[in-house]
């Protein structure tokens, strides 16, 4: 139990999106379930800040020049693929200088059903390649679907992301294995090629009429054992361009569990809030949320603070 929360702890100093902050009431309990919950939310972090990167580069480049132009895009380059005329690659080379990070490698979009991202119909399918961010390496990738109304579509596949400890030991992985989620457009869709007004939604996407069905499906990995995550989106995630960190508010419920025996957990359930208005910015943004940790059985709670560097 202390060697996984020696590794969590350092999670929660080298995560790629995060940095810790005070905590209010929790010390050694609860802390491996909280930075269980800084790593999924590092990894949706990460995804979407890939899916607004992929969303600019699909509405600012000229598909019908020949030869394509080169844009730049996160301080990376977007062209299409000279043996593929359906895929596009967003190549950061071996090693950008971004938003505070070092990212190498690349990102391929794959195009189907069209190359026009704003017609109805048309999906973009995102692979990692060799990606790496500060040298934590990164693999997986996602679907984006335009459903028509302003509405698109975001499947996560086996998307994982890592930290290795610094005491040479095996590495702690997350990995997101299925999620579905509904991306809805409130303001920007009407101003493409201008992404300063760009608002958005995000939303589960799972099956209501089943009562099993999950938004996002995760398991979190070290050397003890695997944890399963079964993630919900308990209030839809408000992003804004307008924001420096971008998101400004959102509920996420994840439900822990383990087969490792003994169980080492002592909370089964962490709520994660995006607090709407939260600090002394009365718009909401700000970078502070809440995870609230619980067990459903002997109802014993804890509460923490923490902070995020934007989504």
């Amino acid at each position: 139990m202390r060697k996984l929360n020696y590794k969590l702890m350092s999670l929660a100093v080298a995560a790629l999106a995060f940095t810790a902050c005070e905590e209010d009431g929790l010390g050694s309990t609860g802390e491996v379930e909280a930075a269980m919950g800084e790593m999924y939310v590092n990894a949706e972090s990460t995804v979407s800040q890939m899916y607004k990167n992929v969303d600019e580069a699909l509405q600012t480049f000229d598909f019908a020049a020949s030869p394509s132009t080169p844009i730049t895009i996160d301080g990376a380059t977007f062209d299409r693929d000279p043996n593929d005329p359906n895929k596009y690659i967003l190549d950061y080379g071996i090693g950008t200088q971004t938003r505070g990070k070092t990212i190498a490698g690349a990102l391929e979009v794959t195009m189907a059903n069209g190359s026009d991202y704003l017609v109805p119909g048309t999906t973009a399918n995102v692979a990692l390649v060799n990606y790496t961010e500060n040298d934590q390496p990164l693999s997986g990738g996602f679907l984006a679907e335009n459903k028509g109304n302003n509405e698109y579509s975001l499947d996560i596949t086996n998307f994982s992301v890592q930290d290795n400890p610094s005491d040479n030991e095996d590495p702690v992985t997350l990995t997101i294995n299925n999620s579905s989620k509904l991306i809805t457009w409130v303001n920007g869709s009407a101003t493409p090629g201008d992404f300063t007004d760009d608002v958005y939604d995000l939303a589960g996407g799972a099956d209501d009429n089943d009562p099993n069905a999950n938004d996002i499906v995760a398991t979190y990995t070290d050397d003890e054992g695997d944890y399963s995550l079964n993630i919900n989106l308990v209030s839809p995630l408000r992003l804004d361009n307008s924001c420096q960190y971008r998101l400004l508010q959102g509920e996420i419920e994840l439900m822990i569990s383990t087969t490792i025996d003994p169980n080492p957990l002592t909370f089964n359930k962490a709520l994660i809030d995006f607090i709407a208005g939260d600090g002394a910015n009365s718009d909401g943004c700000d970078n502070f949320f809440e995870i609230d940790l619980e067990n459903t059985d002997t109802q014993a709670k804890v509460n923490t603070t923490r902070q995020f560097n934007g989504f």
